[in-house]
């Protein structure tokens, strides 16, 4: 009978569990593409010209009260350096990050 009680009873919180994720608002899903550039100045004898691309999506999770929980982005991001006539593309690059509620509400 004891066995029946914890069986049921781990039930019952499995269920409070899962209800209260599925209450949550779906996820927002933002795509993102930015470029931008620069010259660097500092590294060689002479000027370096440097345009990148950064593309991702950012997903940001809510609570029942739409209170911000976390923030995911996963970006790529590639480089082109171009100085004295020569280019060189870099191979692109992957990040990823995540904050909870603590950092994303700053």
């Amino acid at each position: 009978m004891k066995r029946l009680w914890i069986i049921i009873f781990a039930l019952v919180v499995a269920a409070a569990v899962f209800a209260s994720a599925a209450a949550a608002d779906k996820p927002t899903r933002i795509e993102f593409a930015v470029t931008g550039n620069s010259v660097l100045t500092d590294v060689c004898a002479f000027s370096v010209n440097v345009a990148s691309t950064n593309s991702g999506t950012r997903i940001d999770y809510v609570d029942t009260s739409g209170a911000l929980t976390r923030i995911h982005v996963h970006a790529v991001e590639q480089d082109t350096f171009t100085a004295n006539g020569k280019t060189l593309v870099g191979i692109p690059f992957r990040s990823t990050s995540s904050s909870s509620s603590t950092a994303a509400a700053m």
